[in-house]
C-alpha cells in the first residue's frame, strides 16, 4: 500500500517567509520594510503653530523693510545728536538732564530692536550674522553705563547708522565700502596672524638682545644724581652702555641701571607686549630713529639693522599689502555693481 503524499504545512513566519522569497524580496529588503513601518508609527515632533510662523513671518517683513531702517538709523542719528550737546561742565543745566533722561529711552529702542529681530530672523540666522552680533555688543555696552561705576559707553551706538547709511540719498557708495568690509575679513584674518607671526618673531628678538637695556642710564658716583649728556644738551633720557661697544659715559660719571623709563615706559624691550608696543611705534615711523638711537647706544651700533628691517618689512610690506587687497576689493565691489545696476536695467550711479 504506497503511503500518500501530504503537503507540508508552513507556519506563519515560514510562510511569511516563503511568500517574500517568491516576491524576490532579500533578507536585507524585508529588514528595512520593517522598520519603515515602525518608523510610521513614531509621532513626528510638534512643527511651530501656524499662527506663530504667521506672526514671525509677518515680523520679519516689517524688519526687513525700508521703513524699519529709516527709523532706526533717525534714532542713531538723534541719539548722536544728543551726545553731541553734552557739556560736562554745567550738568545741573535743562539740557544736561534732558539728555541724561533720553538715553533711558534710547537704550529702551535699541534694546527693543535686538529683541524684535531675534524673534523675527530666529537665533540660528541672528548668531551667525556679523552684524547681529556687533549690534548686540554695542548694546550690551551701552546698558551697562546704567550701573554705577561703569564707563559710559552710550557714543559706540553709532556703529549702528554704518549699515543703515546706504539708506540715504547720494551715500550709495556706502554699500559698496561697507560690502569690501565684510569680504575683507577672510583675507584681513590671514593678514592679522601673518601680522602676528611679524610681530611676535621680532618682539622675541628685541626682548632677547635690549631686555633690561634701555634702562641704563650715566649717574655721577659720588652724589648719585643723574647725569645730563653734553652730547644731547639736556635730554636726561640718553642711554648708556655697560659694556664697551656702545655709548660710554662723559667725564667721571658710570652707567647703571636704574630702571629709568623711556618716553614714560612706551618706548621697552623688557617684555613682549611693550615690545610689540615699541614695534607699533617703529612702523609708524613716529620718532622711530630715537628709539634706534637708543637701542644702538645700549648695545652695538648694529641695531641699526634690526630697525631696518621691522620699517621696511612691516611697513612697506605688510601695510602696503593691506592697501593692496582692499583697493583691488573695492574695485571689484564698484565693477559687480556697475554690473548689477546694467543688468537690472538702471541708470548708471555716481561710482560708475
Amino acid at each position: 500500500m504506497m503511503a500518500q503524499y501530504s503537503e507540508p504545512t508552513l507556519t506563519e513566519g515560514s510562510r511569511t517567509l516563503y511568500e517574500t522569497t517568491e516576491m524576490g524580496l532579500s533578507a536585507k529588503n524585508l529588514r528595512a520594510c520593517a522598520e519603515a513601518e515602525q518608523a510610521s508609527f513614531r509621532l513626528a515632533p510638534p512643527g511651530p503653530s501656524p499662527v506663530l510662523e504667521a506672526c514671525q513671518e509677518k515680523l520679519r517683513s516689517v524688519v526687513e523693510s525700508p521703513w524699519y531702517r529709516y527709523g532706526v538709523l533717525c534714532a542713531v542719528l538723534a541719539n548722536a545728536l544728543m551726545l553731541c550737546c553734552f557739556n560736562n561742565t554745567n550738568p545741573d543745566s535743562g539740557l544736561q538732564r534732558a539728555i541724561y533722561s533720553s538715553e533711558v529711552y534710547f537704550t529702551a529702542i535699541f534694546v527693543a530692536d535686538i529683541v524684535v529681530r531675534f524673534v523675527a530672523q530666529g537665533w540660528r540666522r541672528c548668531f551667525t550674522s556679523g552684524w547681529y552680533m556687533t549690534d548686540l555688543v554695542v548694546t550690551i555696552l551701552s546698558v551697562l553705563h546704567f550701573i554705577p561705576g561703569v564707563v559710559n559707553l552710550s557714543g559706540i551706538r553709532l556703529l549702528y547708522a554704518i549699515k543703515y547709511l546706504h539708506l540715504v540719498p547720494y551715500l550709495e557708495a556706502t554699500a559698496i565700502m561697507v560690502s569690501t568690509l565684510q569680504r575683507s575679513v577672510v583675507v584681513l584674518r590671514d593678514l592679522f596672524l601673518l601680522a602676528m607671526v611679524f610681530f611676535t618673531f621680532f618682539g622675541i628678538v628685541g626682548v632677547q638682545i635690549w631686555g633690561g637695556q634701555l634702562g641704563h642710564r650715566c649717574v655721577d658716583p659720588t652724589t648719585g644724581v643723574q647725569v645730563v649728556d653734553f652730547w644731547y644738551g639736556t635730554d636726561s633720557d640718553k642711554v648708556c652702555s655697560l659694556d664697551r661697544l656702545s655709548f660710554q659715559c662723559p667725564g667721571n660719571s658710570t652707567c647703571m641701571d636704574l630702571q629709568a623709563p623711556l618716553a614714560a615706559g612706551t618706548v621697552s624691550f623688557d617684555n613682549i607686549l611693550l615690545a610689540w608696543l615699541t614695534l607699533f611705534q617703529t612702523m609708524s615711523t613716529e620718532g622711530w630713529s630715537f628709539n634706534m638711537f637708543h637701542a644702538m647706544d645700549a648695545t652695538t651700533p648694529a641695531a641699526v639693522i634690526y630697525f631696518i628691517l621691522v620699517v621696511i618689512l612691516g611697513l612697506h610690506i605688510l601695510v602696503q599689502v593691506l592697501q593692496g587687497l582692499m583697493t583691488s576689493m573695492l574695485c571689484d565691489a564698484v565693477e559687480e555693481h556697475k554690473e548689477a545696476r546694467k543688468a537690472a536695467g538702471l541708470p548708471a550711479s555716481l561710482v560708475s
